[in-house]
């Protein structure tokens, strides 16, 4: 006598591998045909399932088999919500979704055991979906390299995420080089976010935050006044605005603020080493270190910081050049920001130095060669102070690396 499982479904496969189990199938000496036992154990069972995959190196979701609720809330810590709860033995996801809280795990749970006696606690794979915003018109390109375009999003989520029951999107990310700007070309491309937003919403209805990436631009100038707050109230009030347009919950929202947030907590300061008359015009103020090595936003992106002396405030000025010390003719400061003229005090003193310094520079001025590398024409990589202002307003300083030396290089040269 034989019988086959694997035509039944899941009641089939229920009473096929209970009789097995108890001794039945072998008592009456009834074969199991096709599909053997061991083989839809391995598959119906989540926890055996997931270790024989394991077996052959296929990677999978972090994920906890449990017998109770209790277990199953045991596990949803461990593995931090949101949680998918799969029901084992059970024929379709019967007993399975998305928990974001304890709540909604106790329900579910409570459901899935009351028809399987084990549960996968699994953990859950929220997506994010990146447009590919038109870039500004001053760019070399016209479409940003990263994400997907405006009118490939929908179909993009109906062909491949809405199928995958393992994932689910929650978030549109939208991202803008130049940054959070008043202007025209952002405030047309934040539009266009918000129409996806609303499109994907309404075949999406788990999809509820968007993501604003590109951050506030940051002060390189003292006479920057750009307005903040009037941005932020005013890009808050537009995603409300177009989406109940269309009749869509208005969404949760994130935002990155960029070098907003660091660029103020960071200074460069430079020893004006001497100047050197090269033409009638052209004096230049060469700087005890490169530009190319300890600023290298200012050549790589032509990024303009906050330049002041040091010292010196009250002696006169002259309109120079700012020059480091490496063989390449771009280390230098650009300042066509400034119509090529930068004014700082004459050296006449000598015996008293002049420093200046460069202000909101703790944003993106990581060098290519790493920390503490070998930099461009060997030049070695600043000491690094950290000033700290505790609660009652006194400042300290702390040596955070000391002057990069000439033994420490030839040792990375292996010398």
């Amino acid at each position: 006598e034989g019988i086959l499982l694997s035509f039944g479904g899941q009641t089939a496969l229920n009473c096929g591998v209970e009789l097995f189990e108890s001794g039945i199938l072998e008592k009456y000496n009834v074969k199991v045909l096709g599909t053997p036992v061991q083989a839809i154990k391995d598959t119906e069972d989540r926890e055996l399932f997931v270790k024989k995959l394991d077996e052959i190196d296929v990677k999978t979701i972090k994920s906890e088999a449990v017998e109770t609720t209790e277990q199953a809330l045991a596990a949803a810590e461990r593995l931090g919500y949101p949680v998918i709860v799969r029901a084992a033995y059970a024929l379709g996801g019967l007993g399975s979704g998305f928990c974001d809280n304890a709540d909604e795990l106790v329900a579910l749970t409570e459901k899935a055991f009351s028809f399987s006696p084990q549960v996968l606690v699994e953990k859950s794979l929220n997506l994010g979906v990146r447009i590919a915003s038109e870039e500004d018109p001053t760019f070399d390109f016209y479409t940003s390299r990263l994400g997907i375009r405006y009118s490939d999003i929908v179909p993009f989520y109906e062909n491949m995420i809405s199928k995958k029951k393992k994932f689910k999107l929650k978030m549109l990310h939208f991202f803008i080089n130049t940054g959070m700007r008043d202007t025209a070309y952002y405030w047309n491309e934040l539009a266009k976010c918000v129409g996806v937003y609303c499109d994907l919403k309404l075949i999406c209805p788990e999809l509820d935050s968007l993501n604003i990436g590109g951050g506030f631009p940051i002060k390189n100038s003292l006479a920057s006044d750009f307005d903040y707050e009037y941005m932020a109230e005013e890009i808050i009030s537009q995603i409300k605005s177009m989406c109940n347009a269309r009749g869509v919950a208005e969404p949760n929202i994130f935002t990155e603020f960029g070098s907003f947030t660091v660029g103020e907590s960071g200074a460069t300061i430079f020893q004006i080493l001497d100047m050197k008359q090269q033409n009638d015009r052209e004096r230049w103020y060469m700087i005890d270190s490169s530009f190319m090595v300890t600023l290298p936003d200012t050549w790589g992106i032509k990024q303009k910081f906050i330049l002041l002396p040091i010292n010196k405030w009250n002696d006169k000025y002259q309109r120079v050049f700012l020059g480091g010390l490496t063989c390449d003719s771009q280390d230098y400061y650009n300042a066509d920001a400034h119509a090529n003229a930068i004014y700082l005090p004459m050296i006449e003193d000598k015996d008293e130095p002049l420093y200046i310094g460069f202000f909101h520079t703790g944003a993106y001025q990581e060098s290519i060669s790493g920390y503490g590398g070998i930099q461009h024409c060997l030049q070695p990589a600043p000491k690094h102070i950290i000033i700290d202002k505790d609660e009652n307003g006194d400042y300290s300083t702390k040596l955070f690396s000391k002057e990069q030396t000439y033994k420490s290089m030839l040792k990375i040269l292996g010398y």
